[in-house]
């Protein structure tokens, strides 16, 4: 160590004055350019949106630990309030002590302006969270539309028979045919008995 030291005075003292300023702006650039990508990396690193699975909500008596999926569920089931929403998938994250909801969805145009069912649905979500699971520290609920759809038109004006529909339909055709068969016959051996000379 202490040779590393006289080896590095050595080569300060027998640089000349233009060296030394040169190496002074290169030693102060990189200690800048060290500074700015520590600074770039805390700031992703703390800033950062951690997915969580679930939330726990404290009491005297236990711990209450709510999971997304139960969370995602509650806020699919109001697909019968809100019914030009579909929503495809639901994802808890956690930031600076608090959570955030991200939701991806499909809208039906015919149902008409999103922006105000989506401040609608942000509304309902919230009320229901803290009724149901007593959740009151969702910050914010991201939405992301995935696709639009148009559901008039789409119906068709054919009448759609199931399986077990057709399954009646066709045997109900051969017993008739069965039974055609049998009075045509009858009617052919009655002419016959006519037709015999007595």
């Amino acid at each position: 160590m202490d040779n590393l030291k006289q080896r590095i005075l050595d080569i300060v003292n027998s640089a000349t004055p233009e060296e030394s300023f040169l190496a002074g702006i290169y030693f102060l650039g990189a200690l800048v350019f060290i500074y700015i990508i520590l600074r770039v990396g805390f700031r992703l690193l703390f800033r950062r949106k951690k997915r969580c699975n679930g939330i726990k909500i404290n009491s005297d008596k236990g711990q209450l630990y709510i999971m997304t999926n139960a969370i995602s569920e509650l806020i699919k089931s109001m697909k019968s309030t809100f019914t030009h929403i579909e929503i495809n998938k639901v994802s808890l994250t956690y930031k600076r002590g608090s959570y955030m909801l991200d939701l991806l969805i499909t809208f039906d145009m015919d149902g008409g302006e999103l922006t105000n069912q989506i401040t609608l649905l942000r509304e309902k979500i919230i009320s229901d969270l803290q009724t149901v699971f007593g959740i009151d520290n969702i910050s914010k609920i991201n939405v992301k539309l995935k696709k639009t759809t148009r559901s008039r038109g789409k119906q068709s004006t054919q009448p759609t028979l199931n399986p077990a529909d057709a399954k009646v339909f066709t045997s109900t055709g051969s017993d008739c045919a069965d039974t055609i068969k049998m009075e045509d016959n009858q009617d052919s051996n009655l002419e016959k008995n006519n037709n015999t000379p007595k």
